[in-house]
């Protein structure tokens, strides 16, 4: 504690002895410490005494009285008080105890938990899909989460939440519900998806027996069910035919085969809805062609739930000879393997004799009598058995990955679960365009990663491969 002590120097010279008295006083004792208030706790950190060179002021214990208890600090200098109420004032007096056994509890200080005030934003709106923004209270653990979407619980997963396959032209009542043990909050919203837009149907001739026919679309979602009705006479029900399309971006993309050449047809593009009521586009005449420009087939490769190697063919001028999948190890690309695939537009397989606990890098593939085309890349890791179909590629286990960033920054925070192995991952967009590939240590701390470019106000995949595992989480800057 601070004390007043008084010290004498004697000084001696040629004709008389010097004596200077004064009062030198010690420092009182004192405590610091960060105090990091959230909605449910208050957490203090690196209690102790400041930084002092005094080599005898050793702490022997550190912590918090709240409520007449002593809530002794960790290993850390950590005290959490949790279980309390969200915008709330908390006193507190922090304390230290030296190894001397002087001690100082310092006067009140009061600190104020923060108000639960849910938000929730709307982005990416067409009409099958939207994506959610929510604030996610991800660093409190005692706050619970509870979202529903037309009374249909919805999980929330690091405040994102990417709703498909929706209703047109329909009504979405989101209810957020926040809760601690003792306050709770919430927000409401209604989101209606807009209308159907089928239009501008273009023809491109792959040659004089085969078109690519495709029609801007404000519907993005890929899992929906589009395609075209290609007739003879609009007003001939039974002259023919439907084929599917593939939604790539804004576009709905098919291929009409076996025509006559030199013959007139008519064309429209539709959509189907869940429960099989269809809205059309207008319809579109064009005439097969013997003069036809060279058009080159296109290969993408994608991620779903039912079938780990999928992809779409779009067909071109030429016929496909062959098409399918390539895959490999990823630590071992000399071994290149394929295994075909049958299937209009959408196409899928199963690899048997896979060796388990691997991660493989695959692609689709269509080859034509002049050329091979690629779709990209993506890696799934095989379980303990062998066999792709339990293969995890949407959510693998209890693999625990989170995500923060901000919009417009080219930096990105990353955390993993593990215990400091490597872990490997690659950034996507929605439409599949790879972003960012590289490794960061699993350890469950938030690892910086550089992306190379703004991140944009839109929804990202993080597809995340950590020993037997796999990841992939939806969110947005």
């Amino acid at each position: 504690m601070e004390t007043d002590y008084t010290v004498s120097a004697c000084c001696a010279f040629e004709d008389k002895d010097t004596t200077i008295t004064t009062v030198i006083s010690t420092s009182p004792l004192n405590v610091s410490y960060d105090v990091n208030a959230l909605y449910s706790m208050i957490k203090f950190e690196e209690i102790g005494l400041p930084v002092t060179p005094d080599p005898t002021c050793v702490v022997r214990e550190a912590g918090i009285i709240y409520n007449g208890d002593r809530y002794k600090a960790d290993e850390n200098g950590t005290v959490v008080l949790s279980g309390l109420a969200a915008d709330t004032p908390y006193t507190v007096n922090a304390y230290v105890v030296l190894e001397s056994g002087e001690s100082y509890t310092e006067p009140d200080k009061t600190y104020g938990t923060r108000k639960l005030l849910p938000l929730i934003q709307v982005y990416d709106l067409t009409p099958t899909t939207f994506a959610l923004a929510m604030t996610s209270y991800y660093e409190d653990p005692g706050v619970k989460r509870e979202l529903t979407v037309n009374g249909v619980p919805v999980e929330v997963e690091y405040g994102y939440v990417f709703m498909n396959k929706l209703l047109p032209n329909t009504s979405y009542a989101i209810d957020y519900h926040v809760y601690t043990e003792l306050s709770s909050g919430g927000a409401f919203r209604t989101v209606n998806t807009p209308a159907i837009e089928l239009k501008n149907v273009e023809v491109m001739n792959a040659s004089d027996t085969k078109v690519v026919v495709s029609a801007v679309s404000n519907v993005l979602d890929g899992e929906v069910v589009m395609g075209f009705e290609r007739r003879m006479d609009v007003s001939d029900h039974f002259s023919g035919e439907e084929v599917d399309g593939v939604c790539l971006g804004a576009k709905v993309i098919g291929v009409l085969q076996n025509l006559s050449p030199g013959t007139v047809y008519h064309c429209r593009s539709y959509y189907e809805m869940p429960d099989g009521e269809r809205f059309y586009g207008d319809w579109m005449e064009f005439t097969t062609k013997s003069a036809y420009s060279y058009f080159a087939p296109m290969v993408f490769t994608t991620i779903t739930n039912n079938e780990p190697f999928s992809g779409y063919v779009i067909q071109g001028s030429d016929d496909i000879i062959e098409q399918g999948f390539e895959y490999w190890k990823a630590l071992d690309a000399t071994e290149v393997k394929r295994m075909t695939a049958d299937g209009q537009l959408r196409i899928s397989a199963t690899v048997d004799g896979l060796e388990p606990s691997t991660t493989y890098i695959y692609r689709a593939y269509v080859t034509t009598g002049t050329e091979t085309l690629y779709g990209g890349e993506y890696k799934y890791t095989t379980p303990q058995t062998t066999g792709i179909a339990d293969v995890f590629v949407e959510d693998g286990g209890e693999l625990s990955v989170g995500v923060r960033c901000t919009s417009g920054q080219s930096q990105m925070e990353v955390s993993v679960s593990g215990e400091g192995e490597p872990a490997m991952f690659r950034l996507y967009t929605l439409d599949g365009t790879l972003v960012k590939a590289g490794s960061l240590l699993a350890d469950g701390t938030w690892r910086h990663v550089d992306v190379g470019a703004p991140l944009k106000n839109k929804l990202y995949l993080l597809h995340v491969t950590h020993a037997r595992q796999e990841k992939t989480v939806k969110f947005m800057p």
